[in-house]
């Protein structure tokens, strides 16, 4: 496959698995209910979707890995940012374990809490008495999911550096004064 054309497909995959992850981040956010409480423990179309966003990021993931190990393994004078690159992306992987377990954990917690504002409807009921307060889970999960799109963000920018050619840092005088 041409250099041009292997570049593009992946720009291209990159950038669906970050409209994915923003996708996700807003629609968790926005259909909470939906998805925890009315359709707990079923997939309806908007689950379907975020499980689509959510596979893209892993396979970006995993593609990702893949080329930071090709990249370090094969050039001889791989780059620092290669290796960095390499190790936030396994991070990323690992990161959606948590990201699963804090949907799980989100999604049991306001099912509990919807049935037991249930049981008590028509009584005054505090929140400790209808369930458990999900902040700090939602807190966890967009840390993981911002963890992610940092990656997202610096992986496309060194991926187009490395088909598009690479800069010196050095400023453009020093260049023309070359003996």
């Amino acid at each position: 496959m041409p250099q041009k054309a292997y570049y593009q497909i992946v720009m291209a995959f990159g950038t669906l698995a970050s409209i994915g992850l923003v996708f996700n981040m807003g629609a968790m956010q926005i259909y909470w209910e939906q998805l925890f409480v009315i359709h707990y423990r079923q997939i309806d179309s908007l689950g379907v979707l975020i499980l689509i966003g959510f596979l893209l990021i892993l396979i970006f993931n995993i593609a990702s890995i893949l080329w930071g190990m090709q990249r370090i393994f094969t050039l001889r004078n791989a780059k620092t940012f290669d290796v960095f690159l390499l190790v936030f992306g396994v991070l990323c992987v690992l990161f959606m374990l948590g990201e699963k377990a804090m949907i799980d954990e989100i999604g049991r917690e306001e099912w509990i809490g919807a049935n037991r504002s249930a049981q008590l409807e028509g009584e005054k009921a505090t929140i400790d008495e209808i369930g458990q307060d999900t902040t700090g889970e939602w807190m966890i999960l967009y840390g993981f999911l911002m963890f992610q799109g940092v990656f997202n963000i610096l992986f496309l920018r060194r991926l187009q550096r490395a088909f598009c050619g690479e800069k010196t840092d050095a400023p453009p005088i020093l260049l023309d004064a070359a003996p």
